[in-house]
């Protein structure tokens, strides 16, 4: 497996052109509240994907496609310890 190597720096110019790139295509700018509203909605998406992984639901949701989930990686797809770059949010927000 190949290990990304981008620095933090890299990480926040990639994500603020992505950001540029979506407010291009979206009906209306997010600000803060849009942000928010999004980010509550993707901790739902992942905490919804550890339950299912980890078998709380009840064995019916096994065979349903929305359901379905894999493990889930150890490590940020940037490479980043969470833990250790407190604050991401705010540096890209700038």
């Amino acid at each position: 497996m190949k290990e990304n190597s981008l620095s933090f720096q890299e990480v926040v110019d990639r994500t603020k052109a992505l950001i540029r790139d979506f407010e291009k295509v979206e009906k209306r700018p997010w600000g803060v509240e849009g942000a928010m509203i999004e980010l509550q909605k993707q901790v739902g998406e992942l905490s919804k994907q550890v339950m299912t992984f980890e078998g709380y639901y009840i064995p019916y949701r096994d065979t349903q496609p929305e359901y379905q989930t894999c493990e889930l990686p150890r490590v940020s797809p940037f490479g980043l310890n969470p833990w250790r770059h407190r604050g991401v949010l705010a540096h890209i927000m700038e």
